[in-house]
Parts: structure tokens; sequence; C-alpha cells
């Protein structure tokens, strides 16, 4: 069995090995020691060498930015001046400040949201030519916010909409035309007015869904099958919205407006149009016969008594059908009664023969006095039924039609809407599923009036705004006596000179143009 050691022959052992280590071996040169001081020393500066290269480059200025710029921004994204005004700073030096709406205007229209827009609790503290000024509204930057996303600056978030819509007031005091009190889209969104109970589609047509494709219908497609709603709508050149529907290419191929064989003249295809110029066409077609043939009238068909109609399995008889007489009528008698003739089943038609005439489908409101031929109703079919509202089909053609448009398969009227209520939207725009922000149906700014060209050359955009000189650019108010200061979209290093007092525009940059539109956003095909 081992002997164990005492705690006085331990330290022994203990000190000894002590004395054998030297313990000043950490102040003595050594070449691994001497290379991780040198790199500890240098590696930092390099790096900080490396910054502030990168930082005098143009791409550079990317190391000051909270996030990037937008897509649509790409171009000009090492360019600061392009967007924030050039002001100096309490030492005297120029510096980037904000960004003014005259900078976005630059290049941008942005016309007024509405005539009457009030903004009784928001002020945007704007910075314009380097002096901050209190503005009524949100400016440009309040709701496009730059360096926050790389996709889109028109996805806003609803607490811009919301600021007014939730308890909104019209400065002229007159009633309101929008609702109030809308939080989200899923809180205190209306439904669609055209879903409210008692609108009904104005369209003067006559007009049944379930007759053409519903579960009884006998309407058939050449092949057999079925009509579905692709045969007839169509998406746009944009394919956001369905092209209209029109007679040439959705109706004639099954109720045709051609007059049969008529008085031996072969038969006449008709325009889709007003009666008048159904009437002109016939006109056309028999005086063209009549100075063709120089005068001369086409013989009369009259049944033959004497004919007799051959038994199944039995050739013909030798009598004819028809015995073809000569026309004692006058040429105009003969023009005038043939035309009467051909408008009679088209605009008065017999009763149970109303399929074959403009009325199976149009309503007349009376008669012309001077021609005689009814006045029928326009269409009336809303290209776009939502007028304060965008809306893309191209986005939701994953989704059959039939279900959003759940009453499609039964109506019978032409009276019945048949959009998609607010709840049938609200299966899928939800917080917990697709994208149910404003901004996804609702445009803020006024484009319906005259679409704005480009403002910039290729050489502005590529070289930039802030090269050129702006005379016409907005500006505060000059100090009486003293020069107006530069435009407030010219950078310092290549500012233009200085207009004269007179020059100074009146007004403070807007928001807007003054002959923005004054309609709500209109939906344009």
């Amino acid at each position: 069995m081992a002997r164990e050691f005492t705690k006085k022959e331990l330290s022994k052992q203990q000190k000894a090995r002590a004395q054998r280590v030297d313990h000043t071996y950490y102040a003595k040169p050594h070449p691994w020691r001497s290379r991780m001081k040198a790199l500890s020393i240098a590696l930092p500066l390099v790096a900080l060498a490396g910054l502030g290269a990168f930082a005098l480059i143009p791409s550079g200025a990317e190391i000051y930015m909270p996030g990037p710029v937008s897509t649509k921004h790409g171009i000009f994204a090492q360019r600061c001046e392009e967007c924030h005004e050039a002001v100096k700073d309490a030492n005297g030096k120029m510096t980037f400040g904000q960004v003014t709406d005259a900078k976005c205007t630059a290049c941008h229209d942005g016309p007024v949201h509405h005539e009457n827009q009030v903004y009784p609790t928001h002020k945007t503290l704007a910075t314009v030519n380097g002096k901050e000024k209190s503005i009524d509204g949100p400016g440009c930057f309040t709701c496009h916010t730059e360096h926050a996303t790389n996709v889109r600056l028109t996805e806003i978030a609803d607490r811009h909409c919301t600021q007014c819509h939730v308890d909104l007031k019209v400065s002229d005091g007159k009633p309101l035309e929008f609702a109030s009190g809308v939080k989200h889209f899923n809180e205190g969104h209306p439904e669609f007015k055209a879903k409210k109970q008692g609108f009904t589609d104005t369209a003067a047509l006559r007009f049944g869904h379930e007759t053409h494709m519903g579960a009884t219908s006998n309407v058939k497609k050449p092949d057999g099958s079925k009509l579905s709603c692709v045969d007839c709508h169509r998406p746009d050149k944009q394919r956001a919205y369905m092209s209209p529907i029109n007679y040439e290419t959705n109706c004639r191929s099954c109720h045709d407006i051609a007059i049969p064989e008529i008085a031996n003249i072969g038969a006449v295809k008709l325009p889709h149009d007003a009666p008048d110029l159904v009437s002109a066409k016939l006109k056309v077609a028999f005086s063209d016969y009549l100075l063709k043939n120089g005068g001369k009238l086409p013989a009369q068909k009259k049944p033959n008594p004497k004919y007799v109609p051959p038994k199944p399995g039995r050739p013909k008889g030798k009598e004819p059908e028809f015995l073809e007489e000569p026309d004692s009528r006058s040429p105009n008698d003969w023009l005038k009664e043939n035309i009467d003739l051909s408008l009679k089943p088209l605009f008065f038609p017999e009763k149970g023969k109303e399929t074959s005439s403009c009325a199976y489908c149009h309503t007349a409101k009376g008669k012309d006095e001077a021609t005689g031929l009814p006045i029928l109703e326009k269409t009336k079919i809303p290209p776009v039924w939502f007028g304060h509202a965008h809306f893309n089909h191209e986005s939701h053609r994953v989704v059959e039609c039939i279900s959003c448009h759940t009453e499609t398969l039964t109506s019978k009227s032409t009276a019945d809407v048949l959009l998609p209520g607010i709840d049938n939207c609200k299966t899928c725009h939800n917080p917990a599923g697709a994208r149910s922000g404003c901004n996804e149906c609702h445009y803020f700014h006024d484009k319906a009036g005259p679409k704005v060209e480009g403002m910039l050359s290729i050489e502005e955009l590529s070289k930039g705004v802030s090269k050129k000189a702006a005379p016409a650019t907005p500006a505060a108010p000059a100090a009486p006596g003293a020069a107006a200061t530069p435009a407030p979209d010219a950078a310092p290093a290549a500012a233009p000179a200085a207009p004269a007092p007179a020059e100074a525009p009146k007004e403070a940059p807007k928001d807007a143009p003054k002959d923005a539109p004054k309609d709500p956003p209109k939906d344009a095909k």
C-alpha cells in the first residue's frame, strides 16, 4: 500500500518546481508575441483607413444611410443632393438637410388628394431654402419614407390614411360623400357602394347569366360544351379590368343581325348600331342593286299552286316551288316597300317573334317623329364599378371567377350586381392573410385629370436634376431688399446665379399644383 505524503513534504516539492520556472518570461522579447502586438495595432488602423477611403468614393455614401433607397430611386442612390436640401450647419459648413416637396415634384407630379382636404391636427416641419417652416398637412416624405424599404415607396402605412378618415370632416359643411370612422379594412370599412341594398345595375339591356351559363342553360359552344366566364370576359391590355362587352366580339356569333334573301338581292349583313344607321345600310344595299342592274327590278317570287312536295325517297317533281313574275312596281315603290318590310321584324316584331329583333335585348323609349324608327336606350354598361378604388384581375388570376362572383350562375336579370361584397374580400384580405392596407385598393393622389408626360430627359435623370438650373422652382418669400436664395433643387457646387428679388415667387412650395383635378380618384380604363 502506497505511503501518503505529509503536507510538509508536498510543500517542499512545489517550491522546488516553482524555482525552475522563469517568472519574467512575458517581459522578454519573443517572435510570436511581437507579431500579435503588431497585428493588434495594424488591423484597426487598416480598418479605419478603409472606411475613410470608402466614404470618399461616390458609392461610399451608403455607410451614412439608415437603409437602402427604394428600387425606383436606385439610379441616383449615391447622389444624396437629388433628394436632400443642401443647408449650412452651425459652423457654416454645407451639409444635407431634410427632403422638401420641391425636391420630389422636380421629377414627380403630385396632385392633391381632394379639393376639400384639411389636416386640422397635422403639421409638417419642412426645410425650405435652409429654413425650417411649419406647413399644413403632410409633406411627400411624411408618407413616402425612403431608406425604410427596398420595394415600393407607395406601400405606406394605414396610419397616414386613418389620421383623417377615422374622423373625416370637410371644410365646406356639405354632407360627407365618403365613410368616416374607418380604422382598417377589417374594422370600420363600409360595404362597397355597388353592393349596398337597393343599388342595381342600370344598364338598359335585357340579359341573364343563368340563361347563358346556368345549370339549366341550353346554350352550347360549337364543341358542345357550356359557356364559361372567359368566353365573353377578356382582360384589357393592362390585364387589370375586363374589356367592355362588345356585340361583334361576344354576341354576333349567336345573335346575328342579317336580313335573309330579300327581293332576290341576297342576304344583307346589318351593323349593330342606331336604328337610323341600320335603316341607312338597308337603303344603300337596295339602291346599289338598282344601280348595278340599270334600274331593272328583280323578278318576284310567288308560290307555285301546282307544286307538290316530293315524298321521302322519291325524286322532285317537274313543277318548281316558286314562280318568277316581272315586278310591276316603280323603282321608288319597290325601294320603299322592301326597306319597310326589312325593318319591321327588327324594330316592330310580331308577338312571339321578338327573339330575332332588337327588342329582344334593347329597350325603346319612344319613336323618332322624323323617321318613325324607335329610339333605343343606351346600354350604359359601367366599364369600372369601383369609382374610388382600383382592382387588378391579374393579381387574382389564380382564383376561379365563380369564387368571387358567387351569384352569377343564378342571375336572371341585368339589374343584379354580380360583384363580390366586402365579406367575400375579407376571406383572403385580413391581418392573417393577404395584404389589406388602404393603398391596396385606394390611390391618394388624384390623377383622374390629364396624364402628365415625362418631365426629365435621360441625361438629366442619369446626371442629376440638381445639375440643371431651376429658375421656376418655388421658393420661400425673400426678405425685402434682399436677393432671393437659390432654388432648393440646386446643389451648392452648381448653384445658378440668384434671381432678382422681383422674380422671386410669392408663395412657399405647395404639395400640389393649383390646376390639379378636383374630382376624387377614378379608375380610368
